[in-house]
């Protein structure tokens, strides 16, 4: 009972550290996808004031109503130049990608050729948003998360609004989740059935969504035969779904190591109690067979190996026990005692009844006795004597009998 308290006590007690384990991945979540989001919106404030920036709107506008190639490629030079201050204060990107209204695109950073089908996705998806940002998800070809808007003109107070073109960033995601994201685990990013981060995941998220259930939380998963501890966070302002995904064996190595020796010492304490336990009632139990044994032979009446110990067996201990051996030893011995004094008693009230009965003898065959003074009487014959003799040994061996 003291074993099953201790083993429930102590898993409680595991239980509800795991539960802070979990409440606090909960939180470093929750940090972690705070600071990603934060970055993102300072890079989405960015683009904003890339495009509200006089000298860019100055240029945009001025190839826009330009006729002349030449004042476009020395304007279009000119705003690379700019892009270039922006591209080379900013480790978080990858590239600048600016289209003029002309239809002419320039390229600043790292650049990575965007094939020609995603391009005319990102700038479908900016020009619906009309001037807000809009988000395109990394795929195989690029691993970049693509930030798009489409630059409206507007001159001092006055927002005329005009479409004079259209930029595009690409963000280095694994730089930022590197940075900023959890130590531990892996880091996944979603958008309903889109993954953000990381470009190739080692399992789908597909197969986990049915689990998230609230804004934030945390659940076991086993996934593809691997368990999985994944804490969640859903970003308010995006719809964002972060996840940290660790392999649970992985995280609570250490755990699951301490809960192993506690239980293992448990099972050796209770071993060893369950051995000790049985010696002791053994200590306690062997002597009274014992003594039950001494007492049914001294029922029997065979005293004398009643008292006598077994050579294997110790001599009594001084406890309860040992004084129950020795009074009982004493008792037989004090019985044995009285009946060997009661037999002696017998013989010799038997003996003297016996002398008794020769006194009474001894006068009845000897009528005439020989006297040194008178000598034989006359009566006596020879063959009286030798009779009275016969009669004198019969009773010399009946006395000594």
């Amino acid at each position: 009972m003291t074993f099953a308290f201790a083993l429930i006590v102590q898993q409680y007690a595991f239980s509800v550290y795991d539960e802070q384990l979990y409440v606090k991945s909960s939180r470093v979540l929750y940090l972690s996808s705070s600071a990603i989001e934060k970055e993102l919106e300072r890079l989405e404030q960015l683009s904003f004031s890339i495009i509200t920036d006089t000298q860019i709107q100055s240029q945009l506008k001025s190839i826009a109503t330009s006729d002349s190639d030449y004042d476009r490629l020395t304007l279009r030079k000119h705003m690379v130049d700019r892009l270039l201050t922006y591209v080379g204060s900013e480790p978080s990107l990858y590239s600048i990608h600016m289209i003029d209204a002309a239809g002419a695109q320039q390229d600043v950073g790292s650049l990575v050729p965007i094939q020609a089908g995603k391009r005319d996705v990102i700038l479908r998806l900016a020009d619906n948003a009309e001037g807000q940002a809009r988000w395109t998800f990394p795929d195989a070809s690029d691993p970049a998360l693509i930030l798009a808007r489409q630059i409206r003109s507007y001159s001092g107070t006055m927002f005329d609004l005009q479409d004079i073109g259209t930029i595009f960033m690409r963000i280095n995601m694994e730089r930022i989740v590197h940075e900023l994201g959890a130590g531990e685990g892996d880091l996944i990013v979603t958008s309903g059935p889109d993954v953000i981060y990381p470009s190739q995941p080692h399992f789908d998220p597909a197969l986990i969504q049915s689990s998230i259930t609230s804004e934030t939380g945390y659940f076991i998963k086993e996934v593809q035969g691997k368990t999985y501890f994944v804490a969640y966070n859903r970003s308010t302002a995006t719809g964002w779904t972060y996840l940290n995904v660790t392999p649970f064996n992985q995280i609570f190595k250490q755990i699951v190591l301490i809960k192993e020796i506690v239980i293992g010492v448990f099972i050796l304490i209770f071993a060893f109690a369950i051995l000790w336990g049985i010696r002791f009632s053994r200590g306690l139990t062997r002597p009274i067979e014992n003594l039950i044994a001494r007492m049914k032979l001294a029922e029997k009446g065979n005293f004398a190996e009643a008292n006598i110990l077994a050579g294997d067996q110790e001599p009594p201990a001084m406890d309860e026990l040992g004084l129950l051996h020795r009074t009982f030893r004493l008792m037989v011995e004090r019985i044995n005692d009285l009946i060997t004094e009661n037999y002696a008693s017998r013989l010799l009230i038997k003996e003297t009844e016996f002398k008794a009965l020769q006194a009474q003898i001894n006068p009845h065959f000897l009528t005439t006795r020989w006297s040194p003074s008178t000598g034989w009487p006359k009566s006596t014959s020879r063959r009286k004597f030798r009779k009275w003799c016969r009669r004198w040994r019969f009773c010399s061996a009946i006395r000594s009998a």
